[in-house]
């Protein structure tokens, strides 16, 4: 009788433990669920983006935009602000979002548009632009991304900046 009632216990607490374990899976499998359910849904839902980008350099070798990569949603609202942090008066600068492989053209009527008109020209292939920002401002630019996902440019068309240039993607 002590043998049986001694085994009995033993099973019992057994299948007690099991219970435990199996109840903390369950948690925890509920609760990863719940942690990784809010991310999806922030990134679908990312309908408004604000971006910041920085001008680095102080001579024609130099210059460059920072980063040199932005990633927006298709059709998402966009917010950039452009920080020109030269201190040199040569260092003018904005931001021009362009389709890409149309750098050239938009550059030459950049020059056309001249400096009554910020160096942008009133063109297809240009889609939002910022006035020019003297060393040490800033200037903003809000726009409607592209509806369509691909790879797009941005430029500065002041004269001789051509070699500012960053990848815009929408995704």
């Amino acid at each position: 009788m002590l043998v049986i009632t001694a085994f009995m216990a033993s099973c019992g607490g057994g299948d007690a433990d099991a219970n435990k374990t199996q109840e903390k899976s369950t948690d925890q499998t509920e609760t990863k669920m719940e942690e990784t359910t809010p991310v999806k849904t922030e990134t679908m839902e990312a309908k408004e983006v604000s971006l910041e980008v920085k001008t680095t350099g102080e001579l024609m070798t130099d210059m460059a935009f920072e980063p040199k990569r932005l990633e927006v949603p298709a059709g998402a609202k966009v917010k950039v602000t452009l920080m020109n942090t030269a201190k040199s008066e040569a260092m003018i600068h904005n931001f021009v979002l362009i389709n890409a492989g149309t750098q050239e053209e938009v550059a030459t009527q950049a020059l056309e548009a001249g400096p009554d008109k910020d160096y942008i020209s009133e063109n297809s292939n240009v889609l939002a632009a910022t006035s020019m920002a003297n060393p040490g401002e800033t200037v903003v630019v809000e726009f409607t991304a592209p509806t369509k996902a691909g790879t797009y440019q941005y430029i500065c068309t002041y004269p001789g900046h051509t070699a500012m240039k960053g990848v815009f993607l929408v995704k």
